[in-house]
């Protein structure tokens, strides 16, 4: 992965420095406390190989983590689903699933009573108290390399996933609404073209929409937005852009809560956008250009204001020395940049907003605390080496990361870090 010189030709764009605490400005940004740390080495059959953690959820008192626990071979992968108690980290069940005997958990989402995990080909429930099975929803024929998203939205489950159906072959990527007891309210399919079925997706939800991104691998990259009513499932409005380079740029739609504009995401001609439509009928908003193809991670939104963490890929590899990283805050209405960080050190892994605090973490477990308004540093904690964070939760004043660290044999540890966010 490369890094990024964000060449957005913004107007007038604030350039974030480090000496605000955020509170009177008479503070530094300090190094994050850590609150506790869980690790969990092992693999399928006795194996230390591998153990990876992709996604995390906060639900109240509980945090839910998930990932894959592999073979020594690297044949044979498990499902690995684990709760911890929040405040301290304390494992409180886990749940090890093996797939038709190679699968990853690679998306999870919660409610008060209930755990969702998304994984190649199928979607399953557990009880969030105890960890007890509650059903399971299969997509297609399980085709390995079947992609997915999953969004838990006021009571509705909504699951994306792509598969191959039939002996015909017909490969279909398919957006479901599901009620918490497992229960079909509506499902949107479309044929795609790619043989593989590949079809990397993201999915965000409004209290009148849905809306969901994907790509299909057809030689270029054909890339939609699509939204529904998520009530009937009905499309409303779609987007669709061709890229003649499979790479760059986040997938998943964010509302803005005061202004009712989805931003997204996009590839044209090689290089990426990020753009605003208005929820209601998809009209164009505003759009911002990049000059050469970034990867986002999942935007946030917070009242008007849109928040995203990146990489451009502007310099050749394999030394990549013109690339920078940046945490940007824009305007939903207009798209303008409010504040920026162009200095982060490496590529964003995952980004969450909560209150009056956004939280960017870096695939070396690098992360950064905002203040909301107005981009002053708060916290600024420092890179894990060789270790590979791949998503960040907050909730009550704390943020949780996951991803893999070494272990003292060398492998790959299943990890998740509780900071505080103050």
């Amino acid at each position: 992965m490369r890094a990024v010189p964000l060449a957005l030709l913004f107007a007038t764009v604030l350039v974030v420095g480090c000496g605000d605490d955020g509170s009177d400005g008479s503070g530094s940004a300090h190094p994050a406390t850590l609150l506790w740390e869980n690790l969990y080495d092992g693999g399928v059959g006795g194996s230390r190989l591998q153990a990876l953690a992709y996604s995390v959820a906060v639900c109240g008192s509980r945090v839910f983590v998930v990932g894959e626990a592999r073979s020594d071979d690297d044949t044979a992968s498990a499902w690995l689903v684990r709760a911890h108690d929040a405040a301290d980290g304390t494992l409180l069940w886990e749940d090890r699933y093996a797939a038709g005997g190679y699968g990853q958990a690679r998306r999870v989402g919660c409610d008060a009573e209930r755990v969702y995990v998304a994984g190649e080909g199928e979607l399953r429930a557990y009880s969030s108290s105890d960890g007890n099975f509650l059903w399971s929803r299969i997509n297609g024929d399980r085709t390995p390399n079947s992609y997915w998203a999953l969004e838990v939205d006021r009571g509705t489950v909504f699951w994306f996933a792509t598969g191959v159906y039939g002996s015909g072959g017909t490969t279909l990527t398919t957006l479901r609404a599901l009620d918490p007891d497992g229960a079909m309210l509506w499902e949107n399919a479309t044929e795609v073209e790619s043989p593989q079925g590949w079809g990397f997706g993201g999915i965000g939800a409004s209290a009148t929409m849905v809306c969901v991104g994907w790509d299909d691998f057809i030689g270029t990259v054909a890339r939609t937005l699509r939204c529904l009513d998520r009530r009937t499932g009905d499309p409303v409005w779609e987007k669709a852009f061709n890229n003649d380079r499979a790479r760059g740029s986040s997938l998943t739609p964010s509302f803005s809560p005061d202004v009712s504009i989805v931003a997204f995401a996009g590839t044209e001609r090689g290089n990426s956008f990020l753009a605003g439509y208005r929820a209601r009928d998809g009209r164009l908003q505003w759009k911002r250009r990049y000059e050469s193809p970034v990867d986002l991670a999942r935007p946030g939104a917070r009242d008007s204001d849109f928040f995203v963490a990146g990489v451009e890929y502007v310099g050749d590899e394999p030394t990549n020395t013109r690339d920078v990283f940046f945490v940007s805050a824009l305007d939903a209405r207009t798209g303008d940049v409010k504040w920026e960080d162009r200095r982060f050190d490496e590529q964003p892994g995952g980004l969450a907003v909560e209150g009056a605090r956004v939280i960017a973490v870096g695939v070396r477990w690098e992360s950064r605390v905002y203040r909301a308004d107005g981009g002053a540093l708060l916290i600024d904690e420092p890179l894990l080496g060789s270790s590979l964070a791949n998503d960040v939760a907050t909730e009550n004043g704390r943020y949780f990361v996951v991803g893999s660290r070494p272990s003292a044999s060398g492998d790959a540890d299943f990890a998740v870090r509780a900071y505080s966010a103050r």
